[in-house]
């Protein structure tokens, strides 16, 4: 593995788990955990330097009171507050999640409406290995600050205790690493391979 998502956490130090998060590190882990989602410092393993801790915006791109921040935060991406529709879309703003209903027998798969710091990590573990696909001999670290100088910034100017660099934007990033690789991304355009289309029921 190259790239590992941690959206869990907990608030007591234990020295097992900040060798096993240094260990991965230095094997060539980037290692992304949720902040926590407690309002207060960041939990742990998200707070050890060998990992890249990520906060919550809402559906305005705003930071999010449920979120731990601290100095140790690196990036902020969507975690949502379920309560508001603040777009207006008639949908809540949170992460429409993939679930297992273990309530019923046989279980099901389903989906449910989530909001996090936990939701808000694997967009940033998506990101790092959208590069890695790219440009597989990025270490941790260069991914990290790829991802870092292509963020959006949020909050107070530069880095923050709440946003981190800013908020994930991973298209920017890729947008940087192509033209590096001298493979500008192309204007999107839709291509479909037949003729005519028709639309039933219309």
């Amino acid at each position: 593995l190259r790239i590992v998502n941690l959206s869990l956490g907990t608030s007591v130090l234990s020295a097992e788990m900040q060798s096993a998060c240094a260990a991965a590190a230095d094997q060539g882990v980037l290692l992304v955990a949720a902040s926590g989602n407690v309002g207060g410092a960041v939990g742990y393993p998200a707070a050890f330097s060998s990992v890249l801790a990520v906060t919550a915006v809402d559906g305005l791109l705003q930071g999010t009171t449920y979120s731990s921040y601290g100095p140790e935060v690196s990036l902020c991406a969507p975690g949502g507050v379920r309560s508001l529709d603040e777009q207006g879309d008639g949908w809540p703003d949170a992460i429409l999640s993939a679930v297992v209903d273990e309530t019923q027998y046989p279980r099901a798969l389903g989906h449910a409406w989530y909001v996090g710091t936990s939701q808000a990590a694997p967009h940033v573990a998506a990101g790092a290995a959208l590069l890695l696909s790219l440009a597989p001999a990025l270490t941790p670290l260069q991914l990290r600050q790829r991802l870092e100088q292509a963020a959006l910034d949020r909050g107070l100017p530069g880095r923050d205790v709440l946003h981190g660099w800013g908020l994930l934007q991973g298209g920017t990033a890729l947008k940087y690493l192509k033209a590096e690789m001298g493979q500008p991304l192309l204007v999107p355009r839709l291509a479909l391979p037949v003729p005519t289309l028709r639309f039933a029921g219309l």
